[in-house]
C-alpha cells in the first residue's frame, strides 16, 4: 500500500532532495514527491514510501505484461490465409460455381476461438466460428441467384479472439446468357450398329447428374439423335441402350457427357 508522509524538519543531508528520487531503509523505499514551502532544509516535505518487497513485485508484474502484449502483437501479425483471395466465375442463369476452401493459419499452435463474416449476400462460407490451434480451413461458397451480370467484389475476414484479422478478397465474374446459347445449344449423339438379328431399335437416356437419367426417348432403328434447347451452364449425361422385338433391353452403353456454355 502506498501512503503518505509528512517529514517536518528532517534534515535534508540525511536524504536525497530531488522529487521522484528513491532511497532505502531497509524496510520501505521512500520517493520524494516534493517540497511544500520552497524551504530546502527545514521545509515541509511530501513523500511516498512502498515496503521493500512491492517494487521487485511491480517490475516483475510489468514486465509479464510487456511479454504478454508482445505475444499477442506476433500472433496478430502471424494470422494468414492460402490462398490469399479467391475468384470465381459462372454463367447468369446456370448453376452455382463450385464452392472453394480456405487454409487459415498462424505460427503459434496456442488455441484460440475465431469467428469469420462475410460483407455480401452471394458470399457464404462455412463453418462461421470455431478453436483454431495451428490451421483450420473454411469453405466459402457463392450463391448467383438473382444476380445480374456484371463483376462482384467481398470480402472474407477471419478473426480470432486475440484480436488477430486476416481478409480474403473474393471476386464473381457473372456472364451474361444470350439466347442464342440459351436456346439454340445442342447435344449431337452417334454410336455403333448393334448386329443382332432381332434388333427393334435404340433407346437414348439423359440427364443432369451422373449415373442418373429421365425417360429414355426411342429412336428406333437409327444410330445418331440430337438433343436440343439445353440449359446454359449446365452439364449433360448420356447413355444409349437396344432392345429387341421381344421387348428386352440391354445393358447401357458407356456414359458420355457435354457441358453447355
Amino acid at each position: 500500500m502506498i501512503t503518505a508522509l509528512d517529514v517536518s524538519g528532517w534534515d535534508s543531508g540525511s536524504y536525497h532532495e530531488t522529487p521522484g528520487e528513491p532511497f532505502c531503509d531497509g524496510r520501505k523505499w521512500y520517493f520524494l514527491k516534493s517540497h511544500v514551502g520552497g524551504h530546502m532544509k527545514r521545509g515541509l516535505r511530501q513523500w511516498f514510501s512502498l515496503p521493500v518487497g512491492v517494487l521487485p513485485r511491480m517490475l516483475v508484474t510489468l514486465a509479464v505484461m510487456l511479454i504478454g502484449s508482445v505475444m499477442m502483437l506476433s500472433e496478430a501479425q502471424a494470422l494468414q490465409a492460402s490462398p490469399t483471395s479467391l475468384s470465381f466465375q459462372a454463367v447468369q442463369g446456370g448453376p452455382n460455381p463450385s464452392s472453394q476452401t480456405v487454409k487459415v493459419y498462424k505460427s503459434s499452435s496456442r488455441k484460440v476461438s475465431w469467428s469469420g463474416k462475410d460483407n455480401a449476400g452471394w458470399l457464404s462460407l462455412s463453418p462461421t466460428s470455431g478453436t483454431l490451434g495451428s490451421s483450420t480451413q473454411v469453405t466459402v461458397s457463392v450463391n448467383i441467384s438473382g444476380l445480374a451480370a456484371g463483376t462482384y467484389s467481398g470480402t472474407v475476414t477471419i478473426t480470432t479472439s486475440r484480436g488477430s484479422t486476416v481478409a480474403i478478397p473474393v471476386t464473381l465474374k457473372l456472364s451474361a446468357a444470350t439466347s442464342s446459347t440459351t436456346t439454340g445449344t445442342t447435344a449431337a449423339l452417334a454410336w455403333n450398329a448393334n448386329a443382332e438379328s432381332d434388333l427393334a431399335g435404340y433407346k437414348v437416356y439423359s440427364g443432369t447428374s451422373s449415373g442418373q437419367y429421365g425417360a429414355s426417348v426411342d429412336v428406333g432403328k437409327v444410330t445418331s439423335y440430337q438433343f436440343s434447347n439445353l440449359k446454359l451452364g449446365t452439364t449433360y449425361y448420356f447413355a444409349v441402350t437396344a432392345y429387341d422385338v421381344n421387348g428386352n433391353e440391354s445393358l447401357r452403353s458407356s456414359e458420355v457427357s457435354k457441358s453447355i456454355y
